[in-house]
């Protein structure tokens, strides 16, 4: 596998059993054993069904907890320990479409999706870096509501009770609560960023190693708005300090190690970091949503784009989640689904090449066009025209008559550029789409025509928010 990619998606169950198995091969010395935690689903009829399962190698001197389950009726927690081999003839079920915990064998409906995602230190499940793998489709969408036990604790809905369990905090309801998904959490034990701090233009970069220095280096990159200052380090302890000539807006940490690949790195903007670490830039508050996030950003390099993404995506799980509550709260009903809105992992943070953007432009029309129809034709009579975006204009027409067209015209540009995938695919139509994205066409660079893509999806949901917020 590619030990220095962040993002890897759809691919099949050969590959994703194969990278687990090199990386635990590679980690090796370091890892000791696995937890896995499941929660189940029950079912009058069909019996436990499997919704939702995080399987974590420990470190080689950590404990791991004793057996547990717990029971709640239409809802069963149960935490097991196994050795590294049993968890791979585990996965090795996938091949088959199933999946089990020790009691119980799970079979799914469909044909599971794999991607994973190199999480950096601090970041959940740990505050170790390390790679997630994720499986959808094998299982069962967990139901909401309250969880009401005598003895055991009560929780007002279904994701209070996962954050508890899995201790998982704050618990993503829109993309932790997916039908059928697995993530397995590979550590990196061997290297992680202790602690980056910032003194006017000084960046000091604290690194805990059980490797010696000389196996591992860092790259840095800070960013202002019109040029960028890379520096390379060759560590010789603990602490190295970098003197910075511009005061960045964004900024890059990357540890490497020519063996083991990415071990860890922090990203930042001037809208947040990746992870749980405090701050080091100073912050504004977005305003317009798609409007000068990036002036003269063809003349920037990719690394720019890339730390502005993560800010954008979460963004986007964030609006969808407030969307939802609110169409529950007024309507009744969701306007987007939630359980298959990972079959192909979560929207990619890179974007170096055209085949890229293709991917990522796919993943992004399956959640324009995974919208809560049948919950929408309870709203408003079908249009003549079927698809999601033309039920959803229909919804806003009746409900929403002032809400703003670039809803609809967004979500439409969204829906014909994916029209590329699976081949390039330069139509008159995909042309202009890109054209009145970014301006030009072949764009002079595929990760800020990505970019502009997620804000562009951003800028609609941002638009239904404040709609359904008046």
């Amino acid at each position: 596998m590619d030990l220095l990619r962040i993002n890897n998606f759809n691919y099949n169950v050969d590959r994703m059993i194969g990278d687990v198995k090199s990386l635990t091969d590679l980690y090796g010395s370091s890892l000791g054993d696995v937890l896995q935690t499941t929660a189940l689903a029950s079912d009058p009829i069909a019996g436990p069904l499997h919704g939702l399962t995080e399987v974590r190698v420990l470190q080689k001197e950590e404990e791991c907890p004793d057996t547990e389950e717990i029971d709640y009726g239409r809802l069963r927690f149960v935490k097991e320990c196994m050795k590294i081999e049993e968890l791979l003839d585990r996965l090795e079920l996938l091949r088959q479409g199933k999946f089990r915990t020790s009691k119980h064998e799970f079979l799914s409906n469909q044909s599971p999706g794999f991607s994973d995602m190199f999480n950096p230190s601090g970041h959940d499940p740990s505050q170790w870096a390390g790679r997630t793998f994720e499986v959808s489709g094998i299982g069962h969408q967990l139901e909401p509501g309250p969880l009401l036990h005598p003895t055991l604790p009560s929780f007002g809905n279904t994701y209070d009770a996962l954050a508890w369990f899995f201790k998982i905090e704050p618990f993503r309801q829109a993309c932790n609560v997916c039908r059928g998904q697995i993530q397995i959490f590979i550590p990196n034990y061997l290297v992680r960023i202790e602690e980056i701090t910032k003194s006017d233009k000084t960046l000091s970069v604290t690194v805990r190693s059980k490797l010696p220095w000389n196996d591992i280096r860092y790259k840095v990159v800070a960013s202002s708005w019109h040029r960028q200052e890379p520096h390379e380090i060759s560590p010789d302890g603990s602490e190295a300090r970098i003197e910075l000539s511009l005061e960045p807006i964004q900024l890059s940490v990357w540890i490497l190690s020519d063996k083991f690949g990415l071990m860890d790195f922090h990203l930042e903007s001037e809208h947040g970091n990746d992870g749980r670490r405090p701050c080091l830039l100073p912050k504004r508050e977005r305003g317009q949503v798609g409007a000068q996030v990036l002036p003269n950003e063809i003349g920037l390099e990719r690394t720019s784009a890339e730390i502005l993404v993560p800010g954008v995506i979460r963004q986007i799980w964030a609006n969808r989640d407030v969307i939802n509550k609110r169409m529950v709260e007024k309507f009744d009903t969701k306007l987007f689904q939630v359980h298959e809105e990972r079959v192909f992992g979560d929207l990619p943070i890179e974007c170096t090449n055209e085949e890229q953007f293709t991917s990522g432009a796919q993943t992004l029309a399956c959640l324009v066009d995974w919208m809560n129809v049948s919950g929408l034709k309870s709203l408003v009579p079908e249009p003549a025209e079927p698809g999601s975006v033309n039920i959803l204009s229909a919804f806003l027409a009746k409900e929403y008559p002032k809400a703003d067209p670039r809803i609809t015209s967004n979500f439409r540009r969204i829906m014909t550029i994916r029209k590329k995938y699976p081949t390039h695919r330069d139509t008159s139509e995909v042309v202009a789409a890109l054209r009145s994205l970014v301006g030009s066409y072949p764009p002079k660079g595929w990760h800020v025509a990505w970019l502009k893509l997620l804000e562009s999806y951003l800028e609609a949901l941002t638009l239904i928010r404040d709609a359904l917020l008046e």
